[in-house]
């Protein structure tokens, strides 16, 4: 019996000295590597937890790469209030740019179809829409379409290479009259922004014509088609709605030429 408390003892020390050595290591690390805390609950699937010290990482070191996990991660989390927050000040970072050409070079390296690749080219495009999608959700429709707005007024500078953002399409997708009678507003731009967003999909058409080479079209250069074959689809599918919902004309043979271009990006899958 003796023997057996003494082990018992002993074994209960053992446990309690490193369940002590545990915790110290973990307060140490939360303290001073909360960044490498993220990431290992990142690797547990603990998603809330890995938000949660990004967090903690961007507030104590002001880590521009955190700062892009805690809205990317929140946005996920579906925490839209945050992600306004995050982001604006995302945005503002001074290193913004830097960040979002590291990504995107990072992503056109990715091992993937040209479609799933296609998705991946523009993670400006990507955020700004996260931002105006929790906008909406935070009941700032005024502010989102103002936001889209701004983001849209040097549409004509847009290429293949840089084919900039468009906001517009969760906006148009709330399927309120209220949205679409902006649409008959000017914002500064010579036409309605209808017209403006109408002639946007015809030059984005033109861009997609002036890209396609029936003979050679690299991997990368499909992978471009195809994201402005997915942008012109949602462009002309917001003029169909707006067309509609406010009795406006759509240009002569617009939608043959969507078709044309639809057909065309189908041979790239």
């Amino acid at each position: 019996m003796a023997t057996k408390r003494y082990v018992l003892h002993w074994c209960i020390i053992t446990f309690c000295t490193l369940l002590t050595i545990a915790v110290v290591t973990f307060s140490l690390l939360c303290l001073c590597s909360p960044k490498s805390i993220a990431q290992f609950s990142a690797s547990l699937g603990l998603n809330r937890a890995e938000t949660y010290f990004y967090t903690v990482d961007y507030s104590r070191h002001g880590d521009i790469d955190s700062l892009y996990k805690v809205v990317v991660n929140n946005y996920n989390l579906k925490n839209y209030e945050k992600v306004e927050r995050y982001y604006e000040r995302l945005e503002s970072h001074d290193r913004y740019e830097e960040l979002i050409c590291f990504i995107n070079s990072q992503n056109i390296n990715v091992s993937a179809s040209k479609l799933a690749k296609s998705a991946l080219l523009n993670e400006d495009n990507y955020l700004k829409n996260r931002y105006v999608i929790s906008l909406i959700n935070n009941g700032k429709v005024d502010k989102a379409f103002t936001y889209a707005v701004e983001h849209f007024k040097n549409y004509k500078d847009y290429t293949l290479d840089n084919s900039g953002t468009y906001l517009f399409y969760n906006l148009v997708s709330l399927n309120k009259n209220d949205v679409y009678q902006k649409f008959a507003n000017n914002y500064g731009f010579d036409n309605p922004l209808y017209d403006e967003l109408t002639e946007y999909v015809e030059q984005c058409i033109v861009q997609f014509e002036n890209g396609f080479d029936p003979e050679f079209n690299a991997e990368l250069d499909s992978a471009k088609l195809l994201a402005l074959n997915n942008r012109i689809n949602q462009a002309f599918g917001d003029v169909e709605k707006i067309s509609k919902a406010l009795n406006f004309s759509m240009p002569n043979r617009l939608p043959e030429k969507v078709a044309s271009i639809n057909a065309i990006a189908s041979e790239l899958l």
